[in-house]
């Protein structure tokens, strides 16, 4: 059984979703957008969200 804590590590095989929100964000055809995570509890949205916040910067609009 793994630790319940955020890893920035795609061990869940959650790099495409991270492809997909980093792809809706960038996009200013889609702006203002609002993204909605939900899962059940350990099923990742904190490590989701961990590999988001470990793009490169000025990947994003600071905004967020």
């Amino acid at each position: 059984m793994w630790r319940d804590s955020e890893t920035e590590i795609d061990y869940l095989d959650y790099g495409y979703i991270v492809d997909i929100m980093t792809d809706t964000i960038n996009d200013e055809k889609l702006l203002p957008s609002c993204i909605g995570l939900y899962g059940d509890w350990g099923s990742g949205k904190s490590s989701l969200m961990h590999m988001l916040r470990g793009r490169p910067a000025g990947t994003y609009p600071r905004s967020w």
